[in-house]
């Protein structure tokens, strides 16, 4: 017997809705929505300030030229790294009334995409060594690469807690991952 019918049978039987045991029922469409929004706007202040903060302890732990060679790898990790999300996890939320038909492909196909990202990073390290004549960001890009696959393995999970409209929870994984890379 379904939710409804249980209430329907509880009004026939003279039970007012008040008197009735507390439903389970699900929390409307607007709410989590707002919800997830809220926590949206939560993990963007957030990264934003976790981002300020390790770069303002970077620059002051580093020499000006170190700080320069940092920001020369990071221009390679981030050019190369745009294949590290080509859309499945979109897909995925799209297809979730059989996300278990295609969750096990979706997982492969994007650790395949971190290791390509992987190869990418490592192919282009020594193309950006050359082009901006700073030898020393291949060991900082090689560090950078070896992340890509490793952070590949976070998007399933957190696309099932987008699924489910846990968006908190979701969030909390993205704000952690942020802190994660950036100390």
């Amino acid at each position: 017997m379904t939710d409804t019918t249980s209430n329907t049978n509880k009004l026939e039987a003279g039970i007012p809705p008040s008197a009735a045991a507390p439903s389970n029922e699900p929390v409307s469409l607007n709410r989590q929505v707002a919800h997830g929004f809220l926590w949206l706007i939560a993990n963007t202040l957030g990264s934003k300030v976790v981002s300020m903060a390790s770069q303002v302890f970077l620059a002051r732990l580093l020499l000006p030229e170190d700080w320069g060679v940092v920001g020369l790898a990071a221009t390679v990790t981030t050019i190369s790294g745009l294949i590290l999300s080509p859309g499945i996890d979109e897909v995925l939320i799209q297809r979730q009334r059989h996300f278990h038909r295609y969750a096990n492909a979706g997982f492969w196909m994007i650790m395949t995409c971190g290791f390509i990202g992987m190869i990418i990073m490592l192919a282009a390290a020594p193309l950006g060594a050359m082009a901006y004549g700073k030898p020393e960001i291949i060991g900082l890009i090689a560090i950078g690469a070896i992340g890509a696959p490793v952070g590949t393995l976070s998007v399933l999970p957190a696309t099932i807690l987008r699924m489910q409209m846990r968006f908190g929870r979701s969030e909390e994984r993205r704000v952690g991952k942020e802190c994660r890379s950036r100390w």
